[in-house]
């Protein structure tokens, strides 16, 4: 029952990086009520309560072209990253704990920062993972854009609007953690924490995943349009009901 529950876990969290879907940190958070099998004989069990604040992201749309890339999904053995796990606990406490989502959601870009580093530079895994490191708006400005124009990488460099905003994140965090004070408010936390969800999928681009751009925010969406211009940042749950819907007319 084990293996099956941490394999639908897994799944679970795969499917939620790939869409964006929104849910919590952990697959199956709370204690069990229910138990459901496939056979009649093993069982696993059912998360028994939910709740939180109602919210709506995106619905996976079972199409023919939606169910490929499910199916692709599925037979992909790496996992959620990390990173994209802190955030979530973030965002599921910006109503409850605002200074704890602050905290872990500024955790969650370091945390990004330096995989998809280490990702670029394999060799540098150990200066990054286990060595002090600057602080994660020097990595952004300066760091990765070199990184990535040693390789010919057509990727632009971050906003300096986005790197002001990361900047004040982490004094305020820092504030936070040094003298226990917090100088903004729930809004603000919650401007922090939708900067951090985009630059999560732009480092997961960074790394290689070429669908990642399609899931950040439309005003992310249309500073990239500006400086990659046609690029495709079409949705890809869209697509996938645009595709169904031309294949039943």
């Amino acid at each position: 029952m084990n293996a099956k529950r941490t394999y639908a876990d897994k799944i679970v969290k795969n499917l939620r990086w790939r869409f964006d879907l929104g849910s919590p940190g952990k697959a199956f958070p709370t204690a069990p009520d229910f138990l459901w099998s496939e056979d009649g004989k093993s069982w696993t069990t059912v998360p028994r309560t939910m709740y939180g604040h109602p919210e709506v992201r995106r619905d996976i749309i079972a199409t023919a072209l939606g169910t490929e890339v499910i199916s692709d999904i599925l037979s992909d053995e790496r996992s959620e990253p990390i990173a994209h796990g802190l955030f979530r606990d973030a965002w599921a406490q910006r109503h409850r704990d605002i200074k704890a989502a602050l905290t872990q959601g500024v955790s969650a870009l370091e945390v990004a920062v330096k995989h998809c580093i280490v990702q670029l530079v394999p060799d540098a895994e150990y200066l990054i993972l286990e060595m002090p490191s600057p602080p994660v708006v020097t990595l952004l400005r300066d760091y990765l854009p070199r990184l990535l124009a040693s390789r010919h990488s057509a990727v632009p460099a971050i906003s300096p609007s986005y790197l002001k905003l990361v900047s004040n994140m982490v004094h305020q965090r820092n504030l936070l953690i040094h003298k226990g004070e917090l100088t903004v408010d729930g809004e603000k936390v919650t401007e922090y924490l939708e900067l951090i969800h985009d630059l999560l999928y732009f480092l997961d681009f960074v790394s290689g995943n070429e669908w990642a751009l399609k899931l950040t925010s439309k005003e992310f969406k249309a500073w990239l349009n500006q400086e990659l211009p046609g690029i495709d940042l079409a949705d890809p749950l869209a697509i996938a009901s645009n595709a169904d819907s031309s294949d039943a007319s």
